[in-house]
């Protein structure tokens, strides 16, 4: 029974570490920058594997599981994360439901398999669909929608009339580029063209996660955060012109943090004593490679009961010039 189990494990571990190499491969191909972060230590306790950015704002942060399956927290700090840090939250998983070339929607994160991901990011006239709620959605090309439209002498009416949809959804379509399900892209493409169709890459994807969250939600997440915030936090935010705390629960960093200048800064709360001095060192050092990669700074909350020995073991491994301490009571 446990040589069963352990087969099993081993199986599932080596399925990670593929699709893992198999996405860092992208990544590379497709010259983004990224880190692997590897905290909590216990695998199956994390909720970010990955984090990608690139010269051209397509951020990714990036869960990767053997099945489709995400807990509440995994889904909160994949949301949260993505919002710090200007990205796109995914999922990759090898899971066999999960069809090449379709992208499904899951409670705000993106769910898809390596392949997909791969055609994302390396090949951009691959047509890639959006699953929504029992249906696919494509994008509509606005500007390929006016040309032609214009080109083929075509009124809203007249469109209306040849396609079966409205004057005001196609007044829309017209104004800016929209998601459309695969039954209004086909009457479109029989009208004007396969032109006015185009895919879903990373650009519509983090579009339509900001719309599906909303900036009141942003909002609202703030002012939460600051209501909840212990008096240790509110040490490192006082006096400062915050616009945004992300607090993330199963990851590196306790808390990411936004200025109104889109300056970012990491918390560690290394006073937590849930974990060993050996996860708290693990802890920070990842938190420092997120910190590295969006040029920015961590802090480090410590006790007196910690605090030297905490730096002694650090400054072997890491610059303690990286880390703002922050020094606190209890």
């Amino acid at each position: 029974m446990n040589s069963s189990k352990e087969s099993s494990y081993e199986d599932r571990r080596k399925k990670i570490r593929k699709v893992i190499e198999r996405v860092k491969e992208a990544l590379n191909l497709s010259n983004k920058d990224y880190v692997v972060v590897e905290f909590p230590i216990r695998y199956k306790e994390r909720s970010i594997d990955i984090v990608a950015l690139d010269n051209e704002g397509h951020n990714m942060v990036i869960r990767i599981k053997p099945s489709i399956t995400l807990s509440k927290e995994e889904i909160e700090d994949l949301v949260e994360a993505s919002l710090a840090l200007d990205a796109i939250p995914l999922m990759v998983s090898e899971d066999e439901s999960l069809y090449d070339n379709i992208v499904y929607e899951r409670e705000g994160i993106y769910v898809l398999n390596e392949r997909t991901l791969e055609n994302i990011c390396l090949r951009p006239t691959e047509l890639i669909a959006l699953y929504r709620k029992g249906d696919l959605y494509v994008s509509l090309n606005s500007k390929a929608f006016k040309e032609l439209k214009t080109s083929k002498k075509y009124t809203l009416s007249d469109l209306s009339f040849r396609t079966g949809i409205s004057r005001r959804t196609l007044f829309d379509y017209e104004r800016e580029d929209s998601i459309i399900s695969i039954d209004v892209a086909e009457r479109l493409v029989d009208v004007l063209g396969e032109e006015v169709v185009k895919t879903i890459n990373l650009k519509i994807m983090r579009r339509e996660f900001i719309r599906k969250v909303s900036k009141i939600r942003m909002n609202k997440n703030r002012l939460s955060k600051l209501g909840m915030l212990n008096k240790k936090l509110r040490i490192l935010i006082e006096d400062r012109n915050i616009e945004s705390i992300h607090h993330l629960r199963k990851s590196a960093p306790d808390f990411i943090i936004k200025d109104e200048e889109r300056s970012f800064e990491t918390i560690v709360d290394a006073t937590v004593r849930k974990y060993t001095l050996r996860e708290v060192i693990k802890k920070i050092i990842e938190t420092v490679k997120i910190t590295d990669l969006i040029s920015g700074k961590t802090n480090v909350i410590v006790n007196q009961e910690r605090n030297r020995v905490l730096i002694d073991e650090l400054s072997t491994q890491i610059s303690i010039n990286k880390l703002d301490i922050v020094k606190v009571n209890e």
